[in-house]
């Protein structure tokens, strides 16, 4: 007897030694099945003796078509659970069905007997099955879940095509932005799920606080994150209408109809409302679709956002980008965006600077008043001072704890309206003139400004104009040299330091705009921005305490903070220790960056920064650039990581001393064939800074030029922008910066990351700064720093 139905009609008597050698692959199901197969084959001989057509041969060869197709074939455990019940129920059916086929061949029924051992086998076949769950399923504990019913008409799609987008679902339950899928049955009518709950709701709730049902999709987690939620079912789409045949075809291919849906969505996230909200229904928006209408442009969406939505949701759906160019496109408006950002943030720094900050004794007992003073500069000209005065009293508890609370704030801001320089500022200050700027504001103005009217003086011939502008001079680079925290140097004895009240607020207010949902680059910039380097070094160490987390990492961690905000939110020796990685890591070494990090530097700066590096990379930083660097510039840098700059001794440090080092300098260098670069290297890197202009002063008497020209005569590349660097820093050290922020500024479009540095390395002398670069190029920092 031979099996029509099946392929190659094969004899029945092979296919059912077939199906009992495959009851292996099923443990769970292997003695029921087997039991039917023992029936069928007790039943072959007398069935083949009946004509085709005999109902009785029709039937046997029924059940043995459905218990080849319909249970023995290989399925993944999770189908096998889910169908353990109705398989079970099918194989009791194939009895009944054999049952009929032995009364048509007049032969006695033993029903019983078979119901009996089918119950039996059924409660030790599931059994086998709970243990090969345990033994396979990875379990968790998930306390929060979502259970969904499909409705009732999705019933269409088979249970198969069900369970593969079950699959599918959770084969992608890895990724961060889609909604993890815990289960569901294919099997069960209706059909569920259950997945990952999102207690934020929808993305268009979540963004306008407000209870919404749209936006189904883009659910938003305990986390905050973003995450795509019940796709792929085709014909289950919870209240999705389903557009006719010709708006399918309008919107294009499943491909081309997610572009278009993610260009929806970015209009819905901006607008807060359904697209195409403006017309009467969803037939409207259709027939607009159909016309080839796009949807209108809506308010306050810049340019470059709406250039990226529009070619997203093209009518034309030949004319959308693909998925891998919009993911691209996407990537470069981020980009952009994240430049401009920081160009803004740049801007704010360079246009307000926190330039004061005192702490003095109140009129009670334990009452402190903190003032700090901000000065900005604005695009038109004016000067805008901001003074906050904020007290502090502290006292003892019941218990004998110390408690200090904040019991008054006050904020005084003045501006000058004037069309006139900040240099015309400063002399009218000086004669006298006030305007509107309060006595305290004038004074802390007055110092900003002075600063470079002295110098012009300084340059007329002024004796004490060359005094005052010689002391500034050596403040500046004392100010370059000695860069990081005193409590950086001091970090041994923090544990026990008690700090101020409004550390503590700040390092709150950090974390709450970092961690919820709230989180924004602005409000954390001006967390930032006003506060002063000491002030920040004690917020990133407090944060450490109060949140078991560093600072540093957490600011990292979010994408969407520029590299400048990163820069700030950790320590400058971390931060530097950062970038002398990025310089030496990979293929090649980054010179131009190492140079500034490490010359007319401090001893006590650079042991801080060797620490530091040894402590965040397991390396040590003076074996590291030895093994980069060679040549010439080896030297420099080598000598220089020594720490070894004598201090100034004006015993030691005469002018007679100074002169003889400027005639070793002379015949170490153009008096001689040839460079001796050690002498020249020894005598810059190593001497103290006041010594290095006496011998800069007696080198143009007695050659007609200075160590700048001498440095440029005899050495090149980046051993000459290295020695540059560290002379100009004590010799000029306003002009050095100024140039060197012009040229980060023309470099900015390619790499942003040196211009962050220059910020962040010279924040307490961005005033200064500013009012150079407004007298060399004639322009204002903040709006050059817009327009690079």
């Amino acid at each position: 007897m031979r099996l029509a139905r099946l392929r190659g009609n094969p004899p029945a008597k092979s296919v059912l030694t077939d199906i009992r050698s495959r009851c292996k692959w099923l443990p769970e199901l292997e003695k029921l099945c087997l039991r039917a197969v023992d029936r069928l084959e007790a039943l072959h001989d007398e069935v083949a003796q009946c004509r085709e057509d005999d109902p009785p041969r029709v039937k046997y060869i029924d059940t043995v078509v459905i218990l080849l197709d319909r249970i023995i074939r290989r399925k993944p455990l999770l189908t096998r659970l889910a169908r353990f019940h109705s398989v079970t129920l099918i194989i009791r059916g194939l009895h009944q069905d054999l049952d009929e086929v032995e009364t048509g061949l007049g032969a006695s029924i033993e029903g019983k007997e078979w119901r009996d051992q089918w119950e039996r086998d059924r409660t030790e076949q599931f059994s086998i099955l709970e243990q090969l769950v345990q033994n396979t399923t990875d379990r968790q504990l998930v306390r929060e879940i979502k259970m969904k019913q499909l409705f009732q008409d999705s019933s269409v799609e088979s249970d198969h095509d069900t369970f593969e987008q079950f699959e599918r679902w959770k084969n992608l339950s890895g990724c961060d932005h889609i909604l993890t899928f815990h289960g569901g049955s294919h099997a069960s009518k209706p059909q569920f799920f259950v997945c990952e709950y999102a207690p934020y709701g929808n993305l268009r709730g979540f963004l306008t606080d407000e209870k919404n049902e749209t936006m189904i999709n883009i659910l938003v987690d305990a986390n905050y994150t973003a995450k795509l939620a019940d796709f792929g079912f085709a014909s289950a789409r919870m209240h999705a209408m389903e557009l006719n045949s010709v708006a399918a075809t309008a919107i294009g291919s499943a491909f081309q109809a997610d572009t278009y849906s993610l260009g929806m969505c970015m209009i819905e996230a901006l607008t807060h409302q359904a697209p195409f909200s403006m017309v009467g229904d969803d037939t409207e928006a259709v027939e607009m679709i159909l016309h080839g209408e796009s949807h209108p442009r809506p308010d306050g969406v810049s340019d470059a956002v709406w250039n990226l939505i529009s070619q997203l949701s093209e009518p034309d759906s030949a004319k959308r980008p693909t998925l891998d160019m919009a993911i691209e496109m996407i990537r470069e408006l981020i980009k952009m965006q994240a430049k401009e950002k920081e160009s803004d943030i740049m801007a704010s720094i360079a246009g307000m600077t926190a330039i004061k900050s005192t702490e003095e004794a109140g009129t009670v007992p334990g009452e402190m008043v903190k003032t700090e003073v901000f000065c900005s500069w604005e695009a038109n000209g004016s000067i805008v001072t901001t003074t906050v005065r904020t007290t502090t009293c502290t006292r003892t508890s019941a218990s004998g704890e110390l408690i200090t609370e904040v019991t008054n704030t006050e904020t005084e801001v003045t501006t000058e309206t004037t069309e006139t320089t900040v240099e015309e500022v400063a002399e009218e200050t000086m004669e006298g003139t006030q305007g509107t700027i309060t006595t305290t504001e004038t004074t802390e103005v007055t110092e900003v400004t002075t600063i470079e009217t002295i110098t012009e003086e300084a340059d007329a011939g002024s004796e004490d104009g060359m005094e005052s502008s010689a002391a500034l001079v050596a403040s500046d680079t004392a100010a370059m040299s000695s860069l990081y925290a005193r409590y950086a140097h001091e970090s041994s004895s923090m544990e026990s330091m008690t700090l101020s009240v409004d550390i503590d607020a700040a390092a709150q207010e950090i974390h709450r705009v970092c961690t919820g949902a709230t989180s924004n680059e602005a409000a954390l910039a001006s967390l930032l921005l006003s506060k002063t380097v000491e002030q920040r070094y004690l917020i990133w160490w407090r944060y450490r305490i109060l949140y078991k987390q560093n600072l540093s990492d957490l600011v990292k961690s979010k994408s969407d903070y520029g590299v400048l905000l990163k820069m700030l939110a950790s320590p400058l020796e971390h931060a530097e220790a950062e970038i002398l990685r990025k310089a030496t890591k990979g293929l090649g070494t980054t010179e131009e960056w190492i140079y500034p990090v490490v010359m007319g530097r401090s001893n006590a700066d650079i042991a801080l920064l060797k620490k530091t590096f040894q402590e965040k990379y397991s390396d040590d930083l003076g074996k590291i650039l030895n093994g980069d660097l060679s040549g010439s510039l080896k030297k420099v840098i080598e000598t220089a990581m020594r720490g070894e700059v004598v201090d100034f001794d004006a015993s030691v440090h005469t002018s007679a001393q100074a002169s003889a080092d400027a005639d070793r300098l002379y015949k170490a260098g153009e008096g001689r064939w040839g460079t001796d670069k050690k002498t020249f290297i020894n005598i810059l890197v190593l001497s103290p800074a006041q010594h290095v202009r006496n011998i800069n002063r007696a080198y143009m008497v007695k050659h007609k030029s200075g160590l700048i020209g001498a440095i440029k005569a005899e050495f090149s590349g980046d051993t000459k922008r290295a020695l540059l660097f560290l002379v100009r820093s004590v010799l000029e050290p306003m002009d050095l910066l100024v140039e060197l922020f012009e040229t980060a500024l023309k470099r900015v479009g390619k790499n942003a990351y040196g211009l962050s540095a220059w910020v962040v390395r010279y924040f307490h002398l961005l005033e200064r700064i500013f009012i150079a670069y407004r007298r060399l190029y004639r322009q204002d920092l903040r709006i050059r720093i817009r327009s690079a």
